[in-house]
């Protein structure tokens, strides 16, 4: 097959087709399809030439990761490192290989960021990296072995999608079911341990994990995150901001979380505590210049 050298009209119009199948993959709360999950997962152990593993389903990210830890620990095993994983060099080479022997580098480049990046961007960064912060603070590793799934993996399996089905380039489709079927799922040199997709995400309409009542994400395992416009926070100050306190606020040391705390806050009986100056609403006002940074007062909130 001669190398694609430019992309038609037909073909660049096609791009907004998988960016919205990918993201809408990558923030599914649909049950895990065990089965083809687990079938793809034996394609990519053949793939990486490594026996067919042992598949272990957990209910959410943080107890599939320290499964695997401690699997690790209790059998004396290494975890592999990502950058030396037979199941990544197996997967770059028959996905990323794959696409980059059949087509001009500026055609690689140019559907990463017309596709790749959206989805990542609506889904990873969105969803994603926080999960992943709080994988890696469980289980203690910034270097783990190979693992993906349907938010870490979905801009890559987008990229890779388009390359197959439009302009017909040959891959191992595996990797590409596997995110479509599988939440989170981190493999060993014998055992794969998979776990299930969230059963809630809520955003706000710009793509920010956020709820100013509940969780933003949820998994059936009972594991929970919440967030305010983006920014994680603990469970009380979303759903029990009449906690927020004067003296909580001071005690925090994250800037971001403090701003939230603050435009939270609801007690009226202790807003002169942050040395501010109470309006009413409908009143112009001042800015007034506090302990915490710049913010106006009404009667029920305060404004950054």
């Amino acid at each position: 097959m001669a190398r694609v050298k430019k992309l038609t009209s037909e073909q660049i119009e096609l791009f907004q087709r998988y960016v919205d199948k990918w993201t809408k993959i990558g923030l599914s709360t649909l049950p895990a399809d065990r089965e083809r999950a687990e079938r793809a997962i034996r394609g990519l152990y053949t793939l990486a030439k490594l026996k067919e593993p042992r598949v272990i389903w957990l209910p959410c990210p943080i107890s599939a990761a320290m499964s695997a830890t401690i699997y690790s620990n209790l059998r004396r095993l290494a975890l592999f490192q990502r950058k030396c994983s037979p199941l990544d060099k197996a997967v770059a080479g028959a996905v990323g290989g794959a696409v980059c022997g059949a087509v001009q580098e500026e055609i690689y480049s140019a559907v990463g960021n017309a596709i790749a990046r959206r989805v990542d961007g609506a889904v990873y960064d969105a969803v994603g990296s926080a999960i992943d912060c709080a994988v890696i603070g469980a289980v203690g590793c910034n270097d783990p072995s190979y693992f993906g799934g349907s938010v870490w993996s979905a801009g890559y399996s987008a990229w890779a999608d388009y390359f197959n089905e439009v302009l017909g380039i040959s891959i191992d489709r595996n990797y590409l079911d596997l995110t479509e079927s599988c939440g989170f799922y981190w493999m060993l040199d014998d055992i794969c341990f998979a776990g299930e997709r969230p059963n809630q995400i809520n955003l706000n309409r710009r793509g920010q994990l956020h709820s100013d009542r509940s969780e933003s994400i949820a998994y059936s395992s009972g594991w929970r995150l919440w967030h305010i416009d983006g920014v994680q926070v603990p469970q009380y100050v979303v759903e029990r901001p009449h906690e927020i306190t004067a003296q909580t606020i001071r005690a925090e040391t994250n800037v971001a979380i403090r701003r939230v705390m603050i435009e939270r806050y609801r007690r009226e009986d202790e807003i002169s505590d942050l040395g501010g100056h109470l309006r009413f609403p409908g009143t112009r006002g001042e800015p007034v210049d506090g302990p915490f940074g710049t913010y106006w007062h009404d009667k029920a909130n305060v404004y950054r």
